[in-house]
Formats: structure tokens, C-alpha cells, sequence
């Protein structure tokens, strides 16, 4: 391995991958840190996370201290720890799933439907255009917010 090799992800033996990127949270009530794994080194059983504490929550006071920690890649997939998921991508996957046509029928009438899965929104227009532009662009909005909570299991409240 040459000095320009970087090692992006380490599996573990019980098959757990621990890559570059992710992030950690300590099981516990309190004194609990977010670690972002910044860089990876070893193999096996003796194989190390370069960590940095992006975040701690002490007794209801939530800091930033970005201090570095360095532990055992088979601590982070321990019971001690929780991987955080980042569904970001995901929600971007389903929002660019869900195009929106608007269909006009008449002068004062049209329908916006999701391509997708065909869910549609009518409304009539109004002598003032932007009112129903804006107001059915909502429901419609507020039915890709639905279709985004169904596929990542989360109501939005978080």
C-alpha cells in the first residue's frame, strides 16, 4: 500500500462495514456524542476509526467540541454505538420520482397530476391566476410529502 492509498471502508468479522462518511451516536441516555468516521486504518479485529465528535449532549446542553477520537471499528458496530442514517438521498430519489404535469382544460380549469403514480389535483382558476397556482401547488406538495414519509418510514416530525 503506497502512501496515496486511502481505505474508504473496513468490514468486520461478523460482516458489518464501516465506511468513510458515516456517522455514530453512543446508546446512552446522556453524555452522548455523534462521531463522523473520517478516515479508516488496520484490518480485522485491530482495524481503527479516526473519529471526530461533531457533536455531545451533557445533561441537556448540546455541544460541537470537533475533538478527534480513534476507536476500534469493532466498538463502533457494538452495542455501544448506533449508526445514524442519512436518508437524504433517498428523499431526493423519491421527490425526483413524483414530476408534476398541469394540464389545462378550458379557460378555467386545470388539473396537475404526479406522473408518477398518477395522483391528481384540479382546481378552477379564479380571476386571480396566482391563488389557485399556489393553493393547488400545495395539496400537491403536501401529497409528495406523504409519498416521502411512506417510502422513508417517517412522518415528517422529526
Amino acid at each position: 500500500m503506497t502512501s496515496s492509498d486511502h481505505i474508504t471502508s473496513v468490514s468486520t468479522t461478523r460482516g458489518d462495514i464501516v465506511r468513510v462518511g458515516q456517522l455514530y451516536r453512543d446508546r446512552r441516555l446522556d453524555n452522548v456524542r455523534t462521531l463522523r468516521v473520517d478516515g479508516l486504518s488496520g484490518v480485522g479485529k485491530y482495524a481503527k476509526a479516526s473519529c471526530t465528535v461533531i457533536r455531545q449532549n451533557y445533561r441537556g446542553e448540546t455541544t460541537h467540541p470537533m475533538r478527534t477520537t480513534t476507536p476500534s471499528v469493532a466498538r463502533l458496530v457494538s452495542s455501544a454505538f448506533v449508526l445514524v442514517t442519512d436518508d437524504r438521498e433517498q428523499i431526493a430519489g423519491v421527490i425526483a420520482e413524483h414530476v408534476v404535469e398541469t394540464i389545462t382544460q378550458g379557460e378555467d380549469r386545470a388539473v396537475l397530476i404526479d406522473c408518477s403514480c398518477g395522483a391528481e389535483v384540479a382546481g378552477t382558476l379564479g380571476a386571480d391566476d396566482e391563488s389557485f397556482i399556489g393553493s393547488t401547488q400545495r395539496v400537491m406538495a403536501a401529497h409528495i410529502a406523504d409519498m416521502v414519509a411512506e417510502a422513508t418510514g417517517r412522518d415528517g416530525t422529526r
